[in-house]
């Protein structure tokens, strides 16, 4: 069986998520954007 990635579900400490081999994605750069770019949507 081919191992899968555990998704952080419910887990809060950045530690846990990147010691235990969680799925991570980094979204700083969609926040900047966000904030750029308002809309109806996120604002």
């Amino acid at each position: 069986m081919a191992m899968q990635t555990k998704l952080p579900m419910g887990i809060e400490s950045f530690r846990e998520i990147r010691t235990g081999g969680f799925y991570y994605v980094d979204k700083t750069g969609l926040i900047k954007t966000l904030l750029e770019n308002p809309g109806k949507v996120n604002h």
